[in-house]
C-alpha cells in the first residue's frame, strides 16, 4: 500500500467500527445507552462512507470554489451519499445472511464490519498520495445547499433529503427496538397433531416438549406441564385460539389446575432442548386444557398463563377410567 499514513476520515470510520463492535458485544457496555447510539451511527454511516470513498476518492488537493468542487464530491454530498448507500447496503447484507445464519446480531455485525473493512482498504488504495493524511469533508455548501439550484433539482434534493431522514429514523428505530442478541425463545410440541383428543383418566400418552434458544448466550429455562379443568370455550375464545394461539386466553374460566411436572434446562445459543413427557390426566372433563408454560429462569410457585414467557396448549376430552 502506498504511503504510511491512514487518512483521517478512514481512521475515524475504523474507530467508529471498533467502538460499535465493542458496545454490541462486551457484557457491560452492551447494557449502556452507547449501544443504540453507536449502532445507528455504524449501520447507517460507516459501510456507505467507505464505499463512497472507494468509488469517489477525493481529488488531488482541496477544492476551493464551486468550479473545482465540480470535479469531485463536496462534504455535504459525500455525507448524504454515505447515509443513502448504507441504508441500501445494510439491508442487503442482512438478506444475504438470512439463508445462512438468519438475521442475528453477531453474524450481521461481523458481515457489516467485513464490508466496511474491505471498502476502507479500497478507499485508501485509490486515494491520491498527496491526500492520504486528510479528507475532503468540508461542508461549505451545507448552509445554503439549494441557493443556485433550479426548481426541478431543488425538488429532487428535497426528496433525497426526506429519504435520508426516513432511513435514519427507520434504522434508529430498528436498532433501538430490535431484541439484538436477545431474540425470542421458541416453545413447541412435537407430535401434537397425532396426540389423541380423547383420552381417559390414568391413560398415558407420550408428548415431546421442545425449547429452542435463539439468543447469543446460554439461557436457563423452566418448563411447566399442567392440566386445567375449564368451562366450555366460547366462540370468541375459539377464534382467539386460532389466531393468537401463542397468547394467553382470558375468556376461558379455569375451575382448577393440577401441575403434572416441571423441567429445568440450560440451553446453549442456537441449541434445542427436547424431553418426552408421559401425559396422564388426573381427572375427567369435557374441556380439559393440557398446558405447557415456558419461563426464562425459575417458574413461580403457582404458574399461570399471564406469568409465562411463552405458552402452548392442547384441548382434550378426558373420560372416566375404564
Amino acid at each position: 500500500m502506498r504511503g504510511d499514513r491512514l487518512p483521517a476520515d478512514i481512521a475515524a470510520v475504523a474507530l467508529l467500527t471498533l467502538l460499535a463492535n465493542a458496545v454490541a458485544l462486551a457484557p457491560v457496555l452492551r447494557e449502556t445507552p452507547l449501544r443504540p447510539v453507536l449502532g445507528v451511527a455504524f449501520v447507517l454511516f460507516a459501510p456507505g462512507y467507505v464505499l463512497v470513498a472507494a468509488l469517489f476518492p477525493p481529488g488531488e488537493g482541496a477544492a476551493t470554489d464551486e468550479s473545482e468542487a465540480a470535479t469531485g464530491l463536496t462534504g455535504s454530498e459525500r455525507l448524504a451519499l454515505s447515509i443513502g448507500v448504507s441504508a441500501v447496503v445494510s439491508p442487503l447484507v442482512g438478506l444475504a445472511l438470512t439463508p445462512l445464519a438468519g438475521v442475528r446480531l453477531v453474524p450481521l455485525l461481523f458481515a457489516l464490519t467485513a464490508v466496511t473493512a474491505a471498502g476502507a482498504v479500497v478507499a485508501v488504495r485509490r486515494r491520491p498520495e498527496t491526500d492520504r493524511s486528510s479528507a475532503d469533508i468540508r461542508l461549505h455548501r451545507v448552509t445554503a445547499p439549494f441557493t443556485d439550484e433550479d426548481a426541478p433539482n431543488r425538488a429532487l434534493n428535497v426528496a433525497f433529503a426526506v429519504l435520508v431522514v426516513a432511513s435514519v429514523v427507520g434504522g434508529g428505530y430498528a436498532v433501538l427496538e430490535s431484541p439484538g442478541d436477545e431474540p425470542f425463545s421458541e416453545l413447541y410440541l412435537d407430535g401434537a397433531a397425532e396426540f389423541p383428543e380423547t383420552t381417559s383418566v390414568g391413560q398415558t400418552d407420550p408428548l415431546t416438549l421442545g425449547v429452542r434458544n435463539n439468543a447469543e448466550r446460554a439461557r436457563t429455562y423452566t418448563v411447566v406441564v399442567a392440566v386445567q379443568r375449564t368451562t366450555a370455550p366460547t366462540e370468541s375464545a375459539q377464534f382467539e385460539e386460532d389466531v393468537l394461539s401463542s397468547q394467553p386466553q382470558t375468556t376461558v374460566d379455569v375451575e382448577s389446575q393440577t401441575e403434572l411436572e416441571r423441567y429445568t434446562a440450560t440451553v446453549a445459543p442456537g441449541d434445542t432442548w427436547e424431553r418426552t413427557h408421559a401425559v396422564t390426566p388426573p381427572f375427567a372433563g369435557e374441556h380439559v386444557r393440557l398446558l405447557v408454560l415456558l419461563y426464562e429462569g425459575e417458574a413461580p410457585a403457582n404458574p399461570a398463563l399471564d406469568s409465562a414467557d411463552r405458552e402452548t396448549h392442547l384441548w382434550l376430552t378426558v373420560t372416566e377410567e375404564g
